[in-house]
């Protein structure tokens, strides 16, 4: 039986990671609309039904009930809890409070009473373990936790799809790179997630059985790295000061998504340059660590770099595989796992027209 569609069929793609969530949209022909929030999960701070506190009504933060947790979901969650909190890894998080109320908070944030096709992804080292639960909890009628769409806390969710991260990077820059789909053509496809780095080796679009590995070494081992140089660096430049300079992730976050040469501390700036190359050695760890797992890279022809920290990790990699003449950062790389999530949910909704 032919499904119902809604006019225009609505396609959703859900990018959770660590770091921040990445929601696109596509509604027929429209241009896609997109999200992108903290995936920062501040709980129970003002009352477990309290779902209008006035801090958090003056901010742009969904009210998101998790049992009897109340979570604020959006850009300004950092706001709304401890600006210094850092994210703690678990090997279940896709199984937790905090990734429902995020799940729920970027279906809210849609703003669609129902979706045709919604398209998930897990890391290589847990899409076994949590698919099903994933596709189970987020198919069919979906209580949003809180007067979100249309005062009816709701949306109708008709097939859910849950595919390993790279999946949407490949799927994604095969869309700018019609060489990626040509079956001689074999591409190491790179996810630099907040806590590991993802990689999966395909021939042409398809994945090749055995050639997937997820390592440690995510962009926060670069961040480590970088803290430990900057504080060297701070100490060099300002031994009046005792005391170790310890900023939060966060700070370091902002100043690499800026591309700002220094960061600033109570006594002065320091600059970035030289902590920046001592971290590097970060990446090339984590990028030892994939070569060893994934064996022989001559056969590659291309390769392609995603995540929010592609562009740090892209000189990194090129230094370390020269041979490999074929290097592209995805375009929008935070977004553009979760924008190839979209296009195989579009994918989805063509195939069940046929």
């Amino acid at each position: 039986m032919t499904p119902d569609f809604q006019s225009p069929p609505t396609s959703v793609g859900i990018d959770i990671g660590y770091g921040h969530t990445k929601v696109v949209v596509f509604e027929g022909s429209a241009r896609p609309r997109t999200f992108t929030f903290p995936s920062y999960t501040p709980s129970g701070l003002y009352g477990t039904n309290n779902l209008e506190a006035p801090k958090a009504r003056s901010m742009r933060v969904l009210p998101i009930l998790v049992g009897s947790r109340l979570f604020h979901i959006g850009e300004d969650s950092r706001l709304v809890g401890d600006p210094r909190a850092e994210r703690t890894r678990l090997d279940d998080y896709a199984a937790t409070a905090s990734y429902e109320a995020l799940m729920l908070g970027a279906l809210a944030m849609t703003q669609c009473p129902r979706i045709d096709s919604l398209v998930l992804g897990l890391p290589l080292t847990t899409i076994g373990s949590f698919s099903a639960l994933l596709e189970t909890t987020y198919q069919g009628d979906v209580n949003l936790g809180g007067p979100t769409v249309a005062g009816s806390g709701s949306v109708k969710v008709d097939r859910v799809r849950v595919v390993a991260q790279p999946v949407g990077a490949l799927v994604h820059a095969g869309m700018t790179d019609a060489r990626l789909a040509n079956p001689s053509s074999v591409t190491l496809v790179i996810d630099l997630g907040y806590f590991t780095l993802d990689a999966l080796v395909c021939e042409g679009m398809q994945a090749v059985p055995g050639r997937a590995t997820s390592v440690e070494g995510g962009i926060s081992s670069y961040i480590d790295a970088l803290q430990a140089a900057t504080a060297e660096a701070y100490a060099q430049l300002y031994p009046q000061d005792n005391t170790a300079l310890r900023l939060p992730h966060v700070r370091y976050e902002a100043v690499l998504q800026a591309a700002a040469p220094e960061i600033q501390t109570s006594n002065g700036p320091v600059p970035l340059e030289g902590p920046r190359a001592l971290a590097a050695s970060a990446l090339v760890q984590a990028l030892e660590s994939m070569k060893g797992r994934l064996g022989s890279l001559h056969d590659v022809t291309h390769a392609v770099l995603t995540g929010g920290g592609a562009s740090i990790l892209e000189p990194v990699f090129r230094a370390r595989f020269p041979n490999i003449a074929s290097v592209s950062v995805s375009p929008d790389p935070q977004l553009a796992i979760a924008t190839g999530y979209a296009h195989l949910a579009s994918s989805i909704i063509g195939a069940a027209h046929k």
